[in-house]
């Protein structure tokens, strides 16, 4: 097209110069529909569907308890999963595990118990929200 046009434009000024001015072919100025949508140029399209979130919550059957710490890193709530297992143990396993590495992440922790006064390991595992099992039976949900 720019080809064209300059080739009409060459042919209008030597016609304007040897006085022949009626033969001068018009210049295309707009380019035809079909060849503007070929070159258009669009803007990327944006999903207008919101976001989702998903709220972690314990297993049935877990005790939720109340925090003793605000949000430690991606964790805010712990649950014990057995009744042997105490709130405040279960926080103070929230409090390790949280403070032991990347989020979501197995791995051993060792938290101490405000209960029985000693220290226990305990084995996390993810699956939605961290499960840590040991010391005497307990089963603590971090999420």
């Amino acid at each position: 097209m720019a080809i064209a046009a300059l080739g009409a434009l060459g042919w209008g000024v030597r016609s304007m110069l040897t006085g022949d001015a009626e033969n001068v072919p018009p210049i295309a100025t707009e380019a035809s529909a079909e060849q503007a949508e070929q070159y258009s140029v669009s803007a990327p399209r944006r999903s207008t569907a919101a976001p989702t979130t998903t709220v972690a919550r314990p297993p049935a059957g877990a005790t939720p308890c109340p925090p003793v710490y605000g949000a430690v890193g991606a964790y805010a709530s712990s649950a014990a999963g057995t009744t042997i297992t105490s709130c405040p143990f279960a926080e103070e396993v929230r409090l390790a595990y949280a403070g032991s590495g990347a989020p979501g992440q197995p791995r051993r922790v060792d938290a101490w118990s405000p209960v029985t006064r000693q220290w226990y390991p305990m084995d996390c595992t993810v699956d939605g929200v961290v499960t840590c099992r040991g010391g005497n039976d307990a089963v603590v949900h971090v999420y």
